[in-house]
């Protein structure tokens, strides 16, 4: 074997591998109905946090950007979510095991929103942000 016959082979070999993973990462980060639930949990997690530290006017003004860049990643999820198939049994299967954080995370949610009414912290733009009726 030559050199340049063994550089070639090498090439090919490193090509072949570097395709394999890029198809496997690939694979890997694509989006299905499970990956998806996981993410819109994460997501009510983060909001729920934001929201708990809302203490006070500048509390809320500090919490702004990151509901609202929530916000924007939910409205992207939804968005990814509807290039999906059907879900099936087994989607929905795998979903049920988010579904009491879920629950626990809205329910949060809506105690932090009440508290927040009480307390006259739930600016408009706050309100926009949550898309709560005005």
């Amino acid at each position: 074997m030559t050199p340049n016959s063994f550089c070639t082979t090498c090439f090919i070999m490193v090509s072949t591998c570097c395709v394999a993973v890029a198809q496997q990462e690939t694979e890997l980060t694509a989006d299905t109905h499970q990956s998806l639930a996981k993410e819109l949990v994460d997501i009510l997690s983060r909001t729920e946090i934001q929201l708990r530290s809302c203490v006070d006017e500048q509390a809320v003004t500090t919490a702004i950007p990151q509901l609202l860049e929530l916000s924007q990643r939910a409205s992207q999820l939804k968005q990814r979510q509807k290039a999906l198939p059907e879900p099936t049994v087994q989607d929905y299967m795998a979903a049920q095991s988010l579904v009491g954080d879920f629950n626990t995370i809205v329910q949060a949610i809506e105690q932090h929103i009440a508290r927040l009414e009480r307390e006259k912290l739930l600016t408009p733009e706050l309100r926009k942000i949550l898309h709560l009726p005005n």
